[in-house]
């Protein structure tokens, strides 16, 4: 992303954020009582993010933050508790401020953000407050970035449901955020999905010989977690299939 757009993102969403605030129904109303700092303007080195993944633009609240205890907020349409006083410190300033410009990127899940801040040596109870936050403003949800990444990688890498839950969980995802994701991909659509994939391989692993084409082929869908029956049944559909042609 260039700096300029790198620069707008970030004001956006520190504006999004603003706006969120100082919406009717929104605790501490009352200026200098309890409001959020404004958010700063540092240097945080921009992330790799999954392509595929939109920005964090309209996300809403959901999965994770309820099920750490976290109360739903303004973005869920209920009112903002006062923001904890550490988010008022000058690491809680500088914490917010790597969350805003990592999210300003693309959404990330809260534990991706929690090894971000631990990197830049935020505190635990820091890290764990700003968090709180950002979730409370519906800029954290696992849910939502586990629905958009199983599409995404579904889609672009051909990821099967074994291959997308190792995924997710890797970045540390819960799997109560990503199971209803990664279940809505039915088998139909996992098999359709795996034999595209063998479709626009199978004319090179043939070159081989059937044999060495079979285990190059299963090899592949194994690494993008599907499920050893499956492969099977696809990989020697495509081989007589070939055979035939």
């Amino acid at each position: 992303m260039p700096p300029a757009d790198r620069e707008a993102a970030i004001r956006e969403l520190a504006e999004r954020i603003a706006a969120v605030q100082a919406a009717p129904g929104a605790a501490n109303s009352t200026p200098g009582a309890g409001s959020e700092p404004a958010l700063g303007t540092g240097t945080e080195a921009e992330p790799e993010a999954p392509h595929g993944v939109s920005g964090s633009s309209g996300r809403s609240v959901s999965g994770s933050s309820a099920a750490r205890g976290v109360p739903t907020g303004a973005a869920g349409g209920g009112r903002v508790p006062p923001p904890d006083p550490v988010l008022e410190t000058d690491e809680g300033r500088r914490a917010k401020d790597i969350v805003v410009r990592q999210l300003a990127m693309a959404p990330r899940p809260r534990a991706t953000l929690a090894r971000k801040l631990a990197q830049r040596e935020v505190s635990e109870q820091v890290s764990t407050a700003v968090l709180d936050r950002f979730e409370l403003l519906g800029l954290i949800d696992d849910r939502a970035y586990a629905e958009a990444y199983v599409r995404a990688k579904h889609r672009d890498r051909g990821l099967g449901r074994r291959g997308l839950r190792a995924e997710l969980r890797r970045q540390g995802v819960a799997d109560g955020d990503f199971a209803y994701a990664v279940n809505e991909l039915d088998d139909g659509a996992e098999r359709e999905r795996a034999a595209e994939l063998v479709g626009k391989r199978i004319d090179a692993a043939m070159a081989a010989g059937p044999v060495a084409a079979r285990r190059r082929l299963l090899g592949q869908l194994a690494r993008r977690g599907y499920p050893p029956e499956l492969a099977v049944r696809v990989v020697n559909e495509a081989i007589e299939s070939h055979r035939q042609t």
